[in-house]
């Protein structure tokens, strides 16, 4: 049966090449391996090596195949609809979130026959549930590849298509009570439960638990679960699974048969209501083939499980293959299933001769086996590798089937004994609270997690999968060995990463933030920010701290704004969750730092190995305009930051100073009311730096690009660059 395992490593690998390389050419994927693959079959007769190999052919030719069908029967339909208007009925899949804009909520729309999942926007103030339907004119904008709003985490989980309203929607509520969205309801009174029974500093970390709604997780405990290595918990998961399979299996009194008829309805129910998410769907498959294997007394192989599970979500949604949740889920179980068993007899020649010393080497053994294929995944998506996550799951993850069961029993009693819930609700917030507690104090830890905007980071974990490399090809005896050269290295990199900033005189980090502007100044061992805002609170608050933590730096010197406009300030507060400030350089009042300084007339203030300049604004007709310029200047460089001063303040700038600057950041992030000719003539930038992301307003603009060009500035771009670190 392990060919089974090779021919869904097939299947995978062609839906990988499809959707990242070879969009076009599934036909000629699927014609080359269909060849290939028969030769390999004929040859497997005569030469038995040759049967996996063959076996990973037949799987691309599934693979290919289906996702060929898909693209001329599925996708093509719906890609000529594409930037179109049409009248459509659709049915809410699950109740409506809140969104920027407006609540937006998951649907299904009927198109010449066919079924689609889309993502459709709802006028304001409406809400739906799941089962409304909802009738008006949307134009669609398609997210699959070649799609006008290409996006493969839409994509990845099965939503095809984005719907806009171009008439008021009519929501009817008919077909809210239908059995089809019995989960949906259930889930709904589960998270009503929970607030209803839970104090309030622990319901959304409980709602999160059971059912993997983190909306209303704070961003400082978000973080403090990811960066401690635990952020899995709130995603619901093959671990959940695994604790409500092993209640129903106890329950059952490891019955086969009780364990079937009532773990198969109760698994399937408890995934449709936390939305069928591949990991959960993974689990489930797993958990159920375990069950007949005991129903039929054959030997459970759980390799083979794994890919028989891995199988059914390609075949449902190839491009499933493009989701962090399947990735992370599939490569996680993996790793366990090949080297738990090694890493942990390794382990134990070390450890089991202390007192507990054999549990400890297996739960550290699973901690490490799960991250081994799944940290490069990790890192790629969320840019955080936790070096302290086998501690946390060790202390942790114990409490977990509590907490679970807890919950459970809550959201259970709660409707039927008020008094009851909420008592247990009451119990069940004090482990909650410990985790949550235990988790925001080992992230505070130096050197808890590695951050990747520091490319020492990205080195050092191409070494330690190397000397992985090396310990499986050259044996396993001396894995101390492998594991002091990975410390040591690390160490020596530590050393190196955190030591530039502190010895650089003017070191400018330009994070990429997309649309807003996030500056890291640094000088002879001091930091100081300028601005943190960008397309997403959230993100431009995590490139700030991460930046400084990678650098091994928990504090901050200075803060400061040159205007409050979101995309300038907008991630400050969760960025000070994280790292707080000594000082607050401000360019008004503050609700959000009252004690800080409000510059009202120029002043000066000395920074590391120069002095920082404040010129406030207030001229401006918009609350942008009234920004406040800031320099820098030391013995060999000149920093100017003219937040999103336009013309005038630009004008008046250069009228009453005298400022020259070889570093300009280019303001209001190209846009063409700013950057004067005025400015340009006075301060003489040798290099324009611009913050910028994809924006509809044009930024930069083509005038701006035309007078740096003649101005002789060397202009680059954080849309084309990503971060940018100068050193002078």
């Amino acid at each position: 049966m392990r060919r089974l395992f090779w021919f869904s490593i097939g299947a995978a690998l062609s839906c990988a090449l499809l959707v990242w390389l070879l969009w076009d050419y599934s036909a000629v994927l699927f014609g080359v391996t269909l060849l290939l693959g028969a030769a390999s079959v004929r040859l497997s007769g005569k030469y038995r090596w040759v049967r996996y190999p063959a076996a990973v052919l037949l799987g691309m030719v599934l693979g290919s195949g289906v996702l060929l069908f898909l693209q001329r029967t599925c996708y093509a339909p719906l890609l000529a609809l594409d930037g179109k208007t049409v009248p459509a009925a659709l049915v809410a899949q699950a109740d409506s979130v809140p969104g920027q804009y407006s609540d937006t909520v998951k649907a299904q729309m009927e198109i010449n026959g066919k079924r689609y999942t889309v993502r459709a926007y709802l006028g304001e103030g409406q809400t739906a549930k799941a089962g409304d339907i909802l009738e008006g004119a949307f134009q669609i904008k398609v997210t699959l590849p070649g799609g006008s709003k290409e996006n493969a985490v839409n994509y990845g989980r099965c939503v095809f298509a984005l719907a806009s309203p171009k008439s008021p929607v009519h929501i009817d509520g008919t077909r809210e009570n239908s059995l089809r969205y019995l989960p949906q309801r259930l889930g709904a009174a589960a998270k009503e439960a929970v607030e209803d029974c839970f104090p309030e500093d622990t319901a959304a970390f409980a709602r999160s638990l059971l059912l993997g709604d983190t909306t209303d997780l704070s961003y400082a405990e978000e973080t403090a679960l990811r960066v401690s290595g635990i952020r899995h918990i709130v995603a619901v998961s093959g671990l959940h699974v695994a604790i409500l399979f092993g209640f129903l299996w106890v329950l059952c009194a490891k019955r086969p048969w009780p364990a079937f008829l009532i773990g198969v309805p109760v698994l399937t129910l408890f995934g449709a209501m936390v939305g069928n998410t591949p990991s959960v769907v993974r689990a489930c498959l797993m958990a159920v083939l375990l069950v007949l294997s005991r129903l039929t007394r054959r030997s459970y192989d759980p390799l083979t499980a794994w890919a028989f599970a891995v199988l059914w979500l390609l075949m449902d949604n190839p491009l499933v293959i493009t989701a962090a949740g399947f990735q992370l889920s599939v490569l996680c179980v993996l790793g366990i299933l090949l080297f738990q068993k090694p890493v942990s007899e390794g382990l134990s020649q070390s450890l089991g001769k202390l007192p507990g010393g054999k549990i400890l080497a297996d739960s550290v053994a699973v901690s490490l086996s799960a991250t081994v294929l799944s940290l490069p995944v990790s890192v790629y998506y969320f840019g955080t590798a936790s070096l302290i996550a086998p501690l946390t799951n060790f202390l942790i993850l114990w409490l977990l089937p509590f907490l679970f069961g807890g919950i459970l029993a809550v959201c259970i009693l709660g409707p039927l004994v008020p008094a009851l819930g909420a008592a247990l609700g009451w119990l069940t917030a004090w482990p909650i609270r410990l985790v949550l507690w235990a988790a925001g104090a080992l992230s505070g830890i130096p050197m808890a997690a590695l951050y990747t905007c520091e490319p020492y980071t990205v080195y050092w974990l191409a070494g330690v999968y190397a000397l992985i490399v090396l310990w499986c090809v050259f044996g396993r005896r001396h894995g101390w060995v492998y594991a002091a050269a990975g410390v040591l290295s690390l160490a020596v990199i530590t050393v190196l990463w955190g030591l530039e900033p502190r010895t650089d005189d003017c070191r400018l980090t330009v994070l990429d933030v997309g649309q807003g502007q996030c500056l890291l100044l640094q000088s002879r061992g001091e930091s100081a920010l300028i601005d943190c805002g960008g397309y997403s609170d959230t993100v431009s608050a995590d490139k700030a701290w991460q930046m400084l933590r990678s650098q091994n730096l928990y504090d901050l010197n200075l803060l400061m704004f040159t205007h409050y406009d979101r995309d300038h300030s907008g991630g400050a507060e969760n960025f000070l969750t994280q790292i707080p400030a000594a000082a607050a350089i401000l360019p008004g009042p503050s609700e959000l730092l009252p004690e800080g300084f409000v510059v009202t007339e120029d002043c000066e203030l000395p920074f590391g190995a120069g002095i920082l300049r404040f010129y406030p604004y207030t001229g401006g007709n918009k609350d942008q305009e009234n920004s406040m310029a800031i320099l820098f200047e030391t013995e060999n460089c000149a920093i100017l930051v003219t937040g999103d001063l336009d013309a005038a303040g630009e004008r008046r700038l250069v009228k009453e100073h005298i400022i020259s600057a070889d570093i300009l950041l280019v303001g209001h992030h190209g846009s063409k009311t700013s950057t004067c000719q005025d400015l340009l003539d006075a301060v003489q930038p040798e290099l324009a730096l611009i913050s910028v992301g994809e924006n509809h307003y044009g930024h930069p603009t083509p005038e701006v690009l035309d007078r740096l060009e003649q101005a002789g500035c060397t202009v680059r771009r954080t849309d084309q660059e990503g971060t940018i670190i100068i050193r002078r």
